[in-house]
C-alpha cells in the first residue's frame, strides 16, 4: 500500500494474470479476484504483506475448469463456486492444487454456461447460465428452463433476500421466482421487459436497485423511486451493485466504482 491507501494489481506490476476483472469473491483471509481469460487470483487481505503474498491459482495445475471466470460465490461453509463459460468448479480447502469439483450439464446444470451464482438463506445455491436456473439444493439440482418465463434467458443477476425466494436479472426481462410453497410461482415486472439487467441488489426497506444497459433504477413495488441513466456512468456497463453503511451503495463499472446515497 502506499501513502495514499492505494496499490496497483494490474498485470504490469506482476500481480494478476490478466487486467480484465469480472469479480470478486472473499474467502477467510484471501481476496478472490477473478478475471476474464487469466483464472483466478490470490490476495491476502491481512497478516501478511499484501503484495509479497499475492498468489494465483494456476488454471493449469488447479481444477479450474476454464480460465474465463465470470462469477464467484464463497457460501455459508466456506466452499468456492466459480462460474465459468465451461460449467462450475468448486474448490474446498486451502490447498489449491487439490479439493476441487466439476458441476456441468453432465451431472444435471441446465447449461455450462454460467454467469451469476447466489446463496439464499436456507443454503441452497441459485445458478444463472445462458439458458436458465439450476438450483443445487443437497447435491441435488432441479432445473428451471423449459416453460418457464426464463426459457433460453442469459441470467446475469441473482438476489435472493428471503428462503426461496429470488430476483433474477435477465437479458431482456426482471422475474421473481417463488419457490418456497408447494408450487414455483413466477412474477415478470413488465417496465423491464425490454432491459438487459446485469445487477440487482435488494436492500433492508426490500427496494430493488437493478443495474441495466440503460443505467441504475431502485424500484420499490409499484413503480421507481430514482433514475440515473447510464450518462452518470460515463456510459460504462454497471456490473454490481454492493452494500455500504445504511441507504448507500457501491456501483461498479466497467470503468470505475460510484458511491450512491439512497435519495429516499
Amino acid at each position: 500500500m502506499n501513502e495514499a491507501g492505494w496499490t496497483d494489481y494490474s498485470v504490469g506490476t506482476g500481480w494478476l494474470t490478466h487486467d480484465s476483472v469480472s469479480c470478486l469473491g472473499q474467502w477467510e483471509n484471501e481476496l478472490l479476484i477473478g478475471t476474464l481469460d487469466g483464472g483466478v487470483n490470490r490476495l491476502l487481505v491481512n497478516g501478511v504483506d499484501a503484495i509479497s503474498g499475492a498468489s494465483a491459482y494456476d488454471t493449469i495445475w488447479t481444477g479450474l475448469i476454464s480460465a474465463r471466470v465470470q462469477c464467484i460465490l464463497v457460501d455459508s461453509h466456506g466452499v468456492k463456486w466459480f462460474g465459468t463459460p465451461k460449467g462450475i468448479s468448486l474448490h474446498e480447502g486451502d490447498n489449491s492444487g487439490a479439493g476441487w469439483t466439476d458441476l456441468t450439464t453432465a451431472v444435471g446444470l441446465v447449461s455450462n454456461d454460467v454467469s451469476a451464482i447466489a446463496e439464499d438463506p436456507s443454503g441452497d445455491i441459485w445458478i444463472g447460465t445462458e439458458q436458465g436456473l439450476s438450483v443445487y439444493m443437497n447435491g441435488t439440482i432441479v432445473n428451471y428452463a423449459t416453460g418457464t418465463p426464463v426459457e433460453n434467458r442469459r441470467i446475469n443477476a441473482i438476489h435472493v433476500h428471503t428462503p426461496g425466494i429470488g430476483w433474477l436479472g435477465c437479458m431482456g426481462g426482471l422475474y421473481q421466482l417463488d419457490r418456497s410453497g408447494t408450487g414455483d410461482n413466477w412474477d415478470e415486472i413488465p417496465m423491464f421487459g425490454e432491459s438487459n439487467i446485469h445487477a440487482i441488489y435488494q436492500d433492508h426497506m426490500e427496494d430493488l436497485w437493478i443495474g441495466s444497459d440503460e443505467g441504475l433504477v431502485l424500484y420499490r413495488e409499484g413503480g421507481l423511486v430514482f433514475e440515473n441513466d447510464l450518462e452518470v456512468f460515463k456510459g460504462l456497463q454497471i456490473t454490481s451493485i454492493v452494500p455500504l453503511q445504511e441507504n448507500w451503495v457501491g456501483v461498479t463499472t466497467l470503468g470505475g466504482v460510484f458511491v450512491i446515497e439512497k435519495p429516499i
